[in-house]
């Protein structure tokens, strides 16, 4: 009976609290691809690392680009959404691609789909999405990895 005395109360999301912030959700995402990333350098060389590391470094730094021409405090920058923006594309590329792809496809993901509708939380694109989707438009010759992965695969089979 003592559910009939209670008030429903009606409000907007998010309906569960929790003390943990965007950084830490940010930290858990790179600490859950930290497999895939160890193994990707351990199967396709060190250069798979130098595309990770480009990927990262330049999508910080076109965050940081963004934020600075919209006047936004840099601060945002400690969320870690823009090394795990690079992170998450670093993986999804072959790992023979050109540095320059990396670069112009965070430039892709962090300008046109997350800091022109306003940010984290604001965009309605997913970063990485979009990114794979301009890179396979313009530069599908640079995506044959599934032919040259077979190719590889064929060995240990």
């Amino acid at each position: 009976m003592e559910l009939e005395n209670e008030k429903l109360i009606v409000s907007s999301s998010p309906h569960i609290f929790t003390h943990e912030d965007t950084s830490y959700a940010m930290k858990q995402v790179i600490f859950a691809l930290l497999p895939a990333t160890l193994g990707g350098i351990y199967f396709f060389g060190i250069y798979s690392l130098i595309v990770i590391i480009v990927s990262v470094i330049s999508s910080v730094l076109w965050e940081a680009l963004a934020l600075y021409i919209r006047r936004k405090p840099l601060t945002i920058l400690k969320d870690y959404s823009a090394v795990v923006t690079g992170l998450l594309l670093a993986l999804i590329l072959p790992p023979n691609v050109p540095l320059w792809i990396p670069i112009i496809g965070t430039g892709v993901a962090i300008l046109l789909a997350k800091q022109v509708f306003g940010g984290i939380g604001e965009n309605f694109l997913k970063s990485c999405s979009c990114r794979e989707s301009i890179s396979l438009i313009f530069l599908s010759s640079n995506h044959d990895f599934l032919g040259k992965a077979h190719k590889w695969f064929r060995f240990y089979v």
